[in-house]
C-alpha cells in the first residue's frame, strides 16, 4: 500500500509542477490528507495536521474545504462518544465513519483542484494597500 501511496504523490507532485501557477501548500495539504485516508490507522489526532493548510486556505477565500472539515471533526466526535457501540457491530456509527472518510476525501480533492489552479479564488475583493486620506 505504501509503494501505492508513493506512487500517487509522485504523479500529484509531477502534475502539480507541470501546471503553472500552483499552490505548494495546498498540494502538500492534499498530500496530507491521503496519507491520513490511506494510513493503517485513523487516529482523531492526526486531524490536526491538516489544520495549517486548511488556515492557508481559509485566508486566501478557500471556504469549502474548511467548511467540510468542520463536519469532518463533528462526525469523528459523534463516533468517539459512541465508540464502545462501535465495537459491539453498530452500523449507524460504521456509516458515520465512511461518511467522514468520504469528506475527508473530498476535501483532499478541493485542497487539491484549489492547488492546481494556483491557490486562487475569485471570492475575495481585492485590497487597497494605500490609506485614503482625508483632506
Amino acid at each position: 500500500m505504501m509503494l501505492v501511496w508513493f506512487a500517487g504523490v509522485v504523479a500529484v507532485v509531477f502534475a502539480a509542477y507541470r501546471r503553472k501557477p500552483v499552490n505548494d501548500a495546498a498540494v502538500v495539504g492534499a498530500l496530507v490528507v491521503a496519507l491520513i485516508l490511506t494510513s493503517r490507522l485513523f487516529s482523531p489526532q492526526y486531524l490536526v495536521w491538516m489544520l495549517p493548510f486548511l488556515a492557508l486556505a481559509r485566508t486566501h477565500g478557500e471556504r469549502r474545504a474548511t467548511r467540510l472539515f468542520v463536519l469532518i471533526g463533528l462526525l469523528t466526535t459523534v463516533y468517539l462518544f459512541g465508540y464502545a457501540d462501535l465495537l459491539l457491530g453498530n452500523r449507524v456509527l460504521a456509516a458515520v465513519i465512511v461518511l467522514r472518510n468520504l469528506l475527508l476525501a473530498v476535501t483532499g480533492v478541493t485542497l487539491l483542484r484549489w492547488g492546481w489552479s494556483g491557490g486562487t479564488t475569485q471570492s475575495l475583493p481585492a485590497r487597497s494597500t494605500r490609506r485614503q486620506r482625508r483632506t
